[in-house]
């Protein structure tokens, strides 16, 4: 097989290994298992040190292990990956839950307040879930946009937002991972968020946010027009007027407007009684 075969090879197989791990690591618990395989990894908490970037790299590796190896057990155990990822998003209830209770009880049992060591439990649940949780947001606001793309612009396009709103998912739960295993729950949140925006930048905006932009721009753009045809016109003789209109012109040159000069040279013109 020549060099670009086994390229091409190996790419695809990474490619299916992804996709049999992508749905109970996103929408599963697959995070947690990364989190903890980039927390065994990463030595230094700096970013500014080229060690940190090193751990990254190689928890990253662990990671998708981890990640692959998580997902297949629990496919075997629940029978699909689809069925994995709902045991998941149904464990998300029952984890806050928990996280309340034992919170309250670590709180209790070292003398700090209860209610504040339930509130913590809560976030520290929240953050074992943000990527089913955070998913599923994206995935919400995701789905009317792939809709709309695919009916007004058809398939390919629907396709090409699927591939976009999976990716801002897979860089939210990688982010993530990397954020719990430096700075616990609350650091999965953010990196979660994190994740979902820097790729959201790599991938681009989608069909919505494109089409959003294009009627703010309209709208600037009629704005403008709008603008211009009524900004207020000085005549020759120092009146203003909203726009350009003819007939007001014509009024002021011919009629009514009694303090006009031209008006009153041409049409006021004094009289003189010339006696022989």
């Amino acid at each position: 097989m020549s060099g670009i075969g086994k390229v091409v090879s190996k790419v695809f197989n990474y490619a299916q290994r992804g996709a049999k791990i992508y749905a109970p690591t996103v929408f599963g618990t697959g995070q947690e298992v990364m989190a903890k395989a980039y927390k065994g990894a990463i030595t230094t908490k700096n970013p500014f040190k080229g060690q940190f970037w090193q751990d990254v790299w190689t928890g990253t590796k662990e990671a998708g292990k981890a990640a692959e190896k998580h997902a297949l057990a629990a496919q075997k155990r629940h029978g699909s990956f689809w069925k994995s990822s709902i045991e998941g998003i149904k464990t998300i209830p029952k984890k806050i839950a928990q996280g309340w209770k034992v919170g309250g009880y670590k709180a209790a049992k070292a003398g700090k307040n209860v209610l504040w060591g339930n509130i913590k439990g809560i976030f520290k649940g929240i953050g074992t879930r943000m990527p089913v949780i955070g998913s599923l947001m994206i995935l919400g606001f995701e789905l009317p946009n792939i809709i709309k793309a695919t009916l007004n612009e058809g398939l390919v396009q629907g396709a090409a937002e699927t591939v976009k709103a999976g990716a801002r998912l897979a860089g939210g739960t990688l982010l993530g991972a990397i954020g719990t295993a430096i700075g616990g729950p609350i650091g999965g949140i953010v990196g979660f968020i994190l994740g979902d925006w820097v790729t959201s930048k790599i991938v681009g905006k989608s069909y919505s946010e494109r089409k959003y932009d294009e009627k703010q721009k309209l709208a600037e753009q009629t704005a403008q027009q709008a603008v211009q045809t009524t900004a207020p016109v000085t005549s020759p003789y120092g009146y203003q007027t909203q726009g350009f209109n003819p007939a007001m012109y014509q009024q002021m040159l011919y009629g009514g407007y009694d303090d006009d000069f031209m008006y009153n040279a041409i049409n006021k013109q004094p009289q003189f009684n010339i006696q022989a």
